[in-house]
């Protein structure tokens, strides 16, 4: 739970509730780690994967509608902005900014 938690920048309490969300709707499975028994393996089921595809294209459409209000100009200036965007957050995440950072908002 503590490995989604970091990656999604959430509390492991948030984490396991959301788990637990999604087990009860038959969205994942959870299994102990044959491995190591402390820990969890949490797999989407095939209805979550299809629940994962539905709201996947709904935020692409959302997502295209909202584009296409932009002209070539702007969908430009986006476009680089998103480059400079993300190059900003793989650093961060490289220098290990995000979990450092969520430790100490909640310690």
């Amino acid at each position: 739970m503590k490995q989604l938690a970091d990656w999604q920048l959430l509390s492991s309490q948030t984490m396991s509730q959301t788990v637990d969300r999604l087990f009860v709707a038959s969205l994942v499975t959870r299994k102990e780690d044959p491995d190591d028994r402390r820990h969890l393996l949490i797999e989407a089921t095939t209805a979550g994967l299809a629940s994962l595809a539905t709201y996947e294209a709904a935020f692409v459409e959302y997502l295209q509608g909202a584009l296409d209000e932009l002209d070539e100009s702007e969908l430009a200036d986006v476009a680089q902005a998103l480059v400079r965007l993300n190059a900003a957050i793989s650093a961060k995440r490289e220098a290990g900014y995000f979990g450092r950072r969520r430790r100490h908002a909640h310690a």
